[in-house]
Formats: C-alpha cells, structure tokens, sequence
C-alpha cells in the first residue's frame, strides 16, 4: 500500500492562518517604509535640482531660474510644484524660458500621494550668478496627500538650500 504526500485539511487551515497574519502585520509595515523613501526620494531631487541651477548659475554666470511646469517647457502660476519642474537660463529675468534652448533640466512630477508647495509669495527659485537666491527664505513642503508633514527644505538668500525634519505628526498647512 503506497501512502500519499500532502497536506491534511487541519494543516491547510492552520498554514493559511499563519499565513494571512503574517500578511497582515507586514503589509501595512512595507507600506510605511515605501512611503518614507518615496518622501526622501522627492526631498533628494528637489535639493538636488536646487544645487543643479546654483552650479549653473555660477558656471555660466547669468541667472537661472527653477520653476514649476507640467510640460517641462513653459512655468505655471502658483506655489504647487507636484506636477514636477524646471531649471533653465534666465538673462533677463523673466517668469519662463525665453526659449526651448534655455531649459537646462526638467523634473519629473512628484508619486501621486506626494504634494509639493513653496512659500506664498515665492513661486519660483532664481540664483544669480554669484550662487545667491535672491528674494526671501522660499520653504518648500513635502506633504502626503492626505495632509500629513513629511519634510521643508529651506533656500536661503545665500543660495544655501537645507533640509528640515518635522515634528511628529506634523500637518500640512
């Protein structure tokens, strides 16, 4: 008489149990740590662009201009740059690219759970050709969707551009 392998019917439930909690415990776990480095992947490129126009503005000596933009040619009204941005030459100092040419890089748009806004009266980053941003502080915040504070970074009139972790639960204003 041969004997049969396998799994009886109690050690099918009990492994499907085992299972479903293990899933249930790791899956909200795993959810949290893709949104912790989708938060400092976008606060990465963000700081990165911002030091990518202060090295261009110093190396071809004229201004150059960080701006939001859906299309990666032309800048948009307003302080959301979740739909993404763009870094290009601005000689004249103008509120978008004079030309295609003049676009140095675009940035794509921010994960869909993401929100990124700049201070009220600071819509766009200009350096100047001596590495400084003029104007005021611009503070850039980094927000879930969902209104929780994820991370600020701050553009100094120096041209300095540091990264602020927020209390706790932290909202998003």
């Amino acid at each position: 008489m041969r004997r049969m392998r396998g799994l009886t019917l109690p050690e099918l439930v009990i492994t499907l149990a085992v299972l479903s909690i293990a899933l249930g415990l790791g899956v909200p776990a795993a959810r949290h740590v893709m949104d912790s480095v989708r938060a400092t992947t976008s606060l990465h490129q963000l700081t990165a662009s911002l030091a990518i126009a202060h090295n261009a503005a110093v190396t071809y000596r004229q201004p150059v201009t960080l701006c939001p933009s859906r299309d990666g040619a032309s800048c948009l009204d307003g302080t959301d740059w979740s739909e993404g941005w763009i870094a290009y030459r601005d000689p004249l100092r103008q509120d978008a690219p004079a030309t295609a040419a003049d676009v140095l890089r675009r940035f794509d748009r921010q994960h869909p759970t993401l929100r990124l806004t700049t201070s009220t009266g600071r819509p766009r980053v200009r350096y100047l050709p001596n590495g400084s941003a003029a104007g005021t502080n611009a503070s850039f915040r980094l927000c879930r969707r969902s209104g929780a504070l994820l991370g600020i970074v701050v553009v100094a009139n120096s041209g300095r551009a540091r990264r602020e972790r927020p209390s706790a639960n932290a909202a998003c204003s």
